[in-house]
């Protein structure tokens, strides 16, 4: 069968049984300021939210953008999660159906305990109600962004979470 990798071929992760190198180092050195996480229904606001964190001085990982060519997706997507300072969770009314969006959550969370890593949820239409809120962000403070004024007031509160993180 073509199952199986030649040893010489396979990584120290996967020799190892780790979901992800970044597994191996517990003090790590962020490589991203903010890892999103969003649904695709959202990429038009979720792009736009990039854009203003980036030019408000922020590294930022986002899937479409940050997962090179030939890359194996699973493992760039935690592996840059886990190499993130924080994640910024983009709710919206897709959030409940969205799959990938549901792991990245809960990875988030599991970041949070192990390791302290920020969790930042970021209503893209209001802050969703406890019903609609996923599982285990309900506690966490939670950035309207109808509330605040948009995606650059937005940005600006998160730019200065960042550069509070960073310090």
């Amino acid at each position: 069968g073509g199952d199986l990798v030649p040893l010489e071929d396979a990584s120290i992760p996967d020799l190892l049984g780790l979901a992800d190198l970044a597994d191996l180092a517990e003090d790590h050195t962020p490589v991203w300021d903010v890892f999103l996480a969003y649904s695709r229904a959202d990429r038009e606001r979720v792009t736009a939210l990039q854009a203003a964190l980036q030019a408000r001085g922020c590294t930022v990982f986002r899937d479409e953008t940050g997962v090179k060519p030939g890359q194996d997706w699973p493992f760039a997507i935690r592996n840059a999660q886990r190499s993130a300072l924080c994640t910024v969770v983009a709710l919206s009314r897709a959030t409940p159906a969205a799959h990938f969006l549901r792991d990245e959550i809960q990875r988030a969370l599991s970041y949070r305990r192990k390791y302290g890593h920020h969790v930042i949820p970021v209503g893209l239409h209001g802050v969703p109600d406890a019903e609609q809120m996923p599982s285990g962000l309900m506690v966490l403070q939670a950035i309207d962004l109808p509330a605040v004024g948009g995606v650059a007031a937005a940005a600006d509160l998160l730019a200065q979470r960042v550069r509070e993180l960073r310090s």
